[in-house]
């Protein structure tokens, strides 16, 4: 997740210099180089897999849910208001991608969730 996080700063970062200028790409940058930080420490040192209790599906659930409703409910609205086909198509692409991230998020989660359960069982024999 974070490199995909990464990839976009990247792209935000260079779209906003060839466009706007150095100045306008700080924050991005700024973002991107903490990305940066934070997947190489995640890469170098990778958290130990913990089990999902029933408290933490259901709240991740409902993070998850409520943002994803939320952005793909402002991309819908945004295809309904631009009559432009390029800002539709964007609109299009971002609600996949969303849509995507959230099933992605959900198999990583239960790999996670196997991983954890593997090294428990294999902690008590």
């Amino acid at each position: 997740m974070l490199g995909v996080a990464l990839g976009m700063l990247v792209v935000a970062t260079v779209g906003a210099v060839l466009t706007d200028g150095p100045r306008a790409a700080l924050s991005p940058a700024f973002g991107t180089i903490v990305i940066g930080v934070l997947l190489v420490r995640f890469v170098r040192n990778p958290p130990a897999p913990r089990l999902w209790s029933k408290q933490r599906v259901i709240a991740s659930g409902v993070v998850f849910g409520l943002t994803g409703s939320a952005v793909i409910g402002c991309m819908v609205w945004v295809m309904v208001i631009r009559p432009e086909w390029s800002i539709r198509g964007v609109a299009i692409f971002g609600i996949l991608f969303v849509l995507g991230t959230l099933l992605w998020t959900l198999r990583m989660a239960q790999t996670e969730h196997r991983e954890a359960l593997q090294l428990a069982q294999e902690s008590e024999t």
